[in-house]
C-alpha cells in the first residue's frame, strides 16, 4: 500500500534496509519485516524477524552511520528529518498471535484482553518517543484492522461464515486509545504531528460493501490454503479473478485493495500533514 502511494507522488519505491545499496538512503528506506510486531517474541515462531524496537534501532543506526555525514550541520539533519514521513503499521501480528493462543469459541472475548492491548499501547507509546528522540517529527501510524473478518479468523474462531465480531470487538477497544494515545503526543511533543490513518473503518466498509470498490468476493481468499496454514499452498493456481477479491490468502489483502487503500492513506494522512 505504501509502495503504490510513493508511487502516485512520482516517488520511488522505498528499498528494504537490509537487501539495499548504501546509495539512495535520503529517499526513503523500509524497515519492515515478516510477521513481526510490537513485542520481542511476537513471529519468532516462524523464524527470524525484526520486532518495531529493532526497526527503530535500525532507523537511529541510519541517522548515525550514514544521514549525518551528509550534511554540513545538525541543523540541516534535523530539517531533514522533521519533513520526513515515518509510517508505521504494527500489532496485527501481535493481536493474531494472542488471538490464536487465548481466544475460545464458546467463552469469546478473552478476560484480559484489555490488559494486553495495554501492554501494547505502552511499547508503542515508548518507540514512539524514541523516534520523536532521533528527530522524526511527522508520523503515520495506522489503526488494526479488523482482524475478526479474516478468512483464517473466520475458519478458525467462527461460524464458517461472517465476521467474528467478539475479536474485532477486541482490536477497536486497541484502536480507540490508541487515538487517544496520539493525540495527547502532538499536544505534548513540541512540532510532532502524529496521525491515525482510520484502517479499520476503511477495511471494515470494504468487506461489508463490496461492489462499493468494484470487489465481488470480501470474506474467501483468492489462493487456495491448506490446513490452518495462512499462505498460498504451493503449486495450485489462485483464482482468475483477482482483481475482485479482498483477501489474496487468508490474512493479506489483494493489490487492487492496497490500491485503494493507497488512495485512502492518502486523503486522510498526506493531507492532514501537508504533504500534498
Amino acid at each position: 500500500m505504501s509502495d503504490i502511494a510513493a508511487e502516485s507522488l512520482g516517488l520511488p519505491y522505498p528499498p528494504t534496509y537490509l537487501g539495499r545499496r548504501k546509495r539512495g538512503v535520503q529517499r526513503g528506506l523500509n524497515y519492515a519485516s515478516g510477521t513481526s510486531g510490537l513485542l520481542k517474541n511476537t513471529g519468532k515462531r516462524y523464524g527470524r524477524c525484526l520486532s518495531l524496537d529493532d526497526q527503530v534501532n535500525l532507523f537511529n543506526k541510519t541517522i548515525a552511520k550514514e544521514l549525518r555525514g551528509r550534511f554540513k550541520t545538525k541543523e540541516e539533519l534535523s530539517n531533514y528529518l522533521a519533513k520526513s514521513l515515518l509510517v508505521i503499521y504494527t500489532g496485527n501480528n501481535d493481536y493474531l498471535n494472542y488471538i490464536d493462543d487465548n481466544y475460545n469459541k464458546s467463552t469469546g472475548i478473552p478476560k484480559n484482553h484489555q490488559q494486553f492491548s495495554d501492554v501494547l499501547l505502552r511499547q508503542l507509546y515508548n518507540e514512539l518517543q524514541k523516534l520523536y528522540s532521533l528527530g522524526a517529527r511527522k508520523m503515520a501510524i495506522f489503526e488494526i484492522g479488523p482482524l475478526g473478518c479474516t478468512p483464517s479468523s473466520i475458519k478458525t474462531h467462527g461460524t464458517g461464515y461472517g465476521c467474528v465480531e467478539d475479536i474485532n470487538q477486541m482490536v477497536t477497544y486497541f484502536n480507540g486509545k490508541l487515538k487517544i494515545m496520539l493525540r495527547n503526543l502532538t499536544s505534548t511533543l513540541r512540532s510532532s504531528s502524529f496521525v491515525l490513518n482510520p484502517a479499520y473503518s476503511f477495511a471494515y466498509d470494504a468487506i461489508k460493501n463490496p461492489t462499493k470498490y468494484g470487489l465481488t468476493d470480501s470474506t474467501k481468499s483468492c489462493c487456495p490454503t491448506v490446513g490452518n496454514i495462512v499462505l498460498c499452498a504451493p503449486f495450485v493456481p489462485p483464482c482468475r479473478d483477482h482483481q475482485k477479491h479482498f483477501y489474496w490468502d487468508s490474512l493479506h489483502p489483494t493489490e487492487t485493495v492496497n490500491f485503494h487503500a493507497s488512495k485512502h492513506f492518502k486523503k486522510s494522512t498526506f493531507s492532514s500533514l501537508h504533504l500534498v
